[in-house]
């Protein structure tokens, strides 16, 4: 295993500062982290037109992956 893509085997949503408080952050999980680094030079950055997508959808999920009955 490369050691350049170890941050990457290890990330989670909740290092996205943006989506830290995202109801949606368990249902689009930051989005794509290419498309983040692309748009913004960082893997930590959110993909903004995936969080639009989803944000278009249905409710959003929970961390253990059930729906959120709040929204």
């Amino acid at each position: 295993h490369s050691s350049v893509f170890h941050p990457l085997r290890m990330f989670s949503v909740n290092r996205i500062e943006a989506c830290k408080t995202c109801q949606w952050k368990y249902t689009c999980l930051g989005g794509c982290r290419a498309h983040a680094y692309i748009d913004s030079s960082s893997f930590y950055a959110k993909d903004e037109t995936t969080c639009m997508f989803y944000k278009m959808l249905e409710p959003p999920l929970t961390e253990d992956g059930f729906y959120d009955s709040d929204r």
